[in-house]
């Protein structure tokens, strides 16, 4: 299992979240600070370079997704019902979105690609989307980016 620390210390050493925000996120500010200067140290961990390079997190599509391996956030059991049983509360909703966005970008808005690729049914992820408006409309947007229609 991973902790939540460790999914931002992932997110910070791959520049997909600054150093400020992955320390006002953490748990456990001490230990986030201390693995990320012993391990994952940046050349732009520094205050000045965190303001000039802000990167978003929520919401936002990363296209370098690997295709061999799922995000470790998505393979976590959240509530009994895998990833999809996440509460919008949870801290680690905002990777799992957009670790699925990321996954639905890379297959042109599709659906049933992306459910597949998740290894689930494309009714249990729409379902998923359902839950959160802001979400439904992410998806939507991506699916009319690439040429798609979009869901009801």
């Amino acid at each position: 299992m991973c902790t939540f620390d460790q999914s931002l210390f992932d997110l910070r050493v791959s520049g997909r979240i600054s150093l400020k925000d992955a320390l006002r996120n953490a748990d456990s500010v001490s230990e986030l600070k201390l693995a990320i200067k012993l391990n994952g140290s940046r050349k732009d961990d520094s205050p000045a370079a965190d303001e000039n390079n802000k990167p978003k997190l929520e919401l936002e599509m990363h296209a370098d997704e690997d295709e061999d391996k799922l995000p470790q956030c998505l393979l976590q059991d959240y509530s009994g019902l895998g990833w999809t049983g996440i509460s919008i509360k949870n801290a680690a909703y905002p990777l799992v979105v957009a670790s699925v966005l990321d996954i639905l970008g890379a297959r042109d808005g599709r659906v049933s690609e992306t459910a597949e690729r998740l290894g689930m049914s494309t009714a249990r992820l729409v379902a998923f989307f359902r839950r959160d408006a802001k979400l439904w409309g992410q998806v939507n947007s991506i699916r009319q980016e690439s040429g798609q229609r979009r869901l009801r």
